[in-house]
């Protein structure tokens, strides 16, 4: 199993945040295309710009033209090392475990660790937060 990378562009001068997405996503899967269905699931979309959704200027909002998994033997301390590097959103980063387990790395060296279970469609079934670390 690898953890995969998913980055998303500013498209029209904003990130989108929500209770899924931030600027940089992490998710850990068998294969990239499976990585790919998962973010499909947190509300990543391909080809924005062809399709109408994002601004022609600044790009397509999400891509996933890097389909080699990321190199490192701590996820959390590489996420840690870019969200401290960007900054961009609060959190800066998502991983998402295949054990359903997500951490939130914030610039400011917080991580929160919860547990998130839901079915396909984004209809979530139960969030627990499990700690809180600065």
């Amino acid at each position: 199993m690898a953890f995969f990378q998913f980055v998303q562009n500013n498209s029209y001068g904003v990130f989108t945040v929500n209770d899924t997405v931030c600027h940089r996503l992490f998710i850990e899967a068998d294969t990239h295309d499976e990585a790919v269905e998962k973010a499909e699931e947190l509300g990543c979309y391909w080809e924005g710009v062809s399709g109408g959704i994002d601004c022609p200027c600044c790009g397509d909002r999400w891509s996933y033209w890097n389909d080699r998994p990321v190199e490192t033997d701590d996820i959390e301390a590489h996420a840690q090392n870019l969200a401290d590097s960007f900054g961009w959103t609060s959190p800066d980063a998502r991983i998402f475990y295949k054990n359903g387990r997500v951490s939130e790395i914030y610039s400011d060296g917080t991580i929160e660790r919860k547990v998130i279970m839901w079915k396909k469609d984004d209809v979530y079934l139960h969030i627990k937060n499990l700690k809180k670390e600065n």
